[in-house]
C-alpha cells in the first residue's frame, strides 16, 4: 500500500513539474511576450509571426511602437524593419480606421526609409476613413510639388496612389510634372496618374485645356487618346475642349502654326469618328477657319481635304449647307476666272455632299456639270447628284 502511495505522490510531482513547463514555455512563446521583452529584431520577428487576432495585435503594437520610439531610435534600421513588417502584418481587408489611417500617414512622414514608405502608401491606398483622405491626399500634393527625390521609387508608389484619389490640387502637379519631366524614371507611372486624374478632375483638366501651349494640349489629347482607347465618349469630351482652346486662341489665321493645325486636325478627326454631335456647332465653326488657313496657305490642300471629309461624316443640314456654300463659292470664282481649285478640296467637297445626300446641294453640285471643270470633277458631280435624298 505504501509503495503505491509513493508511486501516485511522484506521478502527481510529475505531472505538475510538466504541467509548470509547458505552461511556462507557452508563455515565453507567446508572441505578446515576445514583443514586450524583446529587442528591436524580437519585436520584428514576433510580429511576422503572430497569427490571426493576436497577429493583428502585434502589428498595430508595432506601428505604435515605431511611431513613439522615432525620434530615440530613427536611424536604426532595425527600427525601418519593425515598421515594415508591421505594416504588412495588417489585414489584408480594406483599412477603414481614421485613427489607424493617420497613423500610417505619420509613419509615411517620419520615416526616410524607402521601403517604409512604399508600404505605407500601399495600406493607405486601402484605405476608406472618410475624415483622413484629405490628410492623404495633402501627404501625396506635398510629395509632387517638392523639387527633391525626383527618381526615388517612392515617387512611382506616390504617382499611383495619386492618380486613384488625388484631387484639383493633384492634378495641377501631375500635369506640371507631366509636362516638364519632371520624373522621367517614371513617365508610365505619370502618365496614368494624368490620365486618370483627368477624368475625376476633368473641370480641372479643361481650364487647363484653354491656357496650355498648342503642343502641350496636343500631347494632352494624345496620351488621354491612348489611355482611353475603350471609352470614346471622354475622349472626344477632351478633344472637343481642345478644338475650342485652338479656336478661341487663334485670333488671328497668321498666327496658326504646325502645331496648332495638328492639334485641330486630331481634335476634329476624333470628335467626327465618334459622331460627337454635340460639338457639331464647334465643327462648323471650325470650318470657317479651316478654309481662311487654306485660303492663305497656312493649311495645306491635302489638310483642308480632310477637314472637310471628317466634317461630311456628321449627318447634319448645317453642315451640307456649309459645304454647298462653298461649292458656290467655288463655281463663281470659275465661271468668273476661269480658276481651277486644287482637286482634292474640290474632290472632297463633291464626295462629301454625296455621302451626306442633302437635296439642297442639288443646284450647286448640277453647276459644275455645265462650267470648265475637268471630267474627272464632272463625273464625281453626277455620281454625288445620284445619291441625293428625294
Amino acid at each position: 500500500m505504501k509503495k503505491i502511495s509513493k508511486i501516485l505522490i511522484l506521478s502527481s510531482l510529475v505531472l505538475t513539474f510538466s504541467f509548470d513547463s509547458f505552461c511556462q514555455t507557452s508563455s515565453s512563446d507567446s508572441g505578446i511576450v515576445k514583443f514586450l521583452a524583446g529587442n528591436l529584431s524580437d519585436k520584428t520577428s514576433a510580429v511576422k509571426e503572430g497569427q490571426g487576432e493576436e497577429g493583428q495585435k502585434l502589428a498595430l503594437m508595432g506601428i505604435d511602437f515605431s511611431i513613439e520610439n522615432f525620434d530615440l531610435l530613427k536611424n536604426k534600421r532595425e527600427l525601418s524593419a519593425l515598421a515594415v513588417a508591421s505594416l504588412y502584418a495588417l489585414p489584408k481587408k480594406e483599412i477603414k480606421s481614421d485613427e489607424l489611417s493617420k497613423k500610417i500617414i505619420l509613419i509615411f512622414s517620419k520615416f526616410s526609409d524607402d521601403t517604409v514608405k512604399i508600404a505605407s502608401l500601399e495600406k493607405l491606398a486601402l484605405g476608406e476613413g472618410k475624415d483622413s483622405q484629405k490628410e492623404i491626399v495633402s501627404l501625396l500634393n506635398e510629395y509632387l510639388s517638392s523639387s527633391e527625390n525626383t527618381d526615388s521609387p517612392v515617387t512611382a508608389s506616390v504617382l499611383n496612389a495619386a492618380g486613384k484619389t488625388g484631387d484639383e490640387d493633384t492634378f495641377g502637379y501631375v500635369y506640371s510634372g507631366w509636362k516638364n519631366n519632371k520624373w522621367p524614371s517614371f513617365k508610365v507611372e505619370t502618365e496614368n496618374a494624368l490620365a486618370s486624374l483627368a477624368k475625376s478632375q476633368f473641370k480641372k483638366a479643361a481650364a487647363s485645356i484653354f491656357t496650355a501651349s498648342y503642343i502641350e494640349n496636343l500631347n494632352f489629347l494624345t496620351l488621354i487618346q491612348k489611355k482611353y482607347e475603350n471609352n470614346q465618349e471622354f475622349v472626344s469630351e477632351v478633344a472637343e475642349n481642345s478644338l475650342s482652346a485652338a479656336i478661341n486662341s487663334t485670333e488671328d489665321v497668321t498666327d496658326s502654326t504646325s502645331p496648332s493645325i495638328s492639334l485641330q486636325l486630331k481634335a476634329l478627326s476624333i470628335i467626327t469618328a465618334s459622331k460627337w454631335t454635340r460639338a457639331l456647332p464647334l465643327v462648323k465653326k471650325y470650318f470657317s477657319l479651316a478654309k481662311e488657313e487654306f485660303s492663305k496657305g497656312i493649311m495645306t490642300a491635302e489638310q483642308f481635304a480632310s477637314v472637310i471629309s471628317d466634317s461630311a461624316t456628321f449627318s447634319s443640314k448645317e453642315i451640307a449647307g456649309t459645304l454647298s456654300e462653298y461649292l458656290a463659292e467655288i463655281n463663281s470664282a470659275v465661271e468668273k476666272t476661269a480658276f481651277i481649285p486644287d482637286g482634292q478640296v474640290l474632290s472632297a467637297i463633291i464626295n462629301g455632299l454625296g455621302e451626306l445626300g442633302d437635296k439642297s446641294a442639288f443646284d450647286n453640285l448640277l453647276y459644275v456639270t455645265y462650267l470648265n471643270y475637268p471630267e474627272e470633277i464632272k463625273s464625281s458631280a453626277r455620281a454625288a447628284l445620284s445619291k441625293l435624298k428625294w
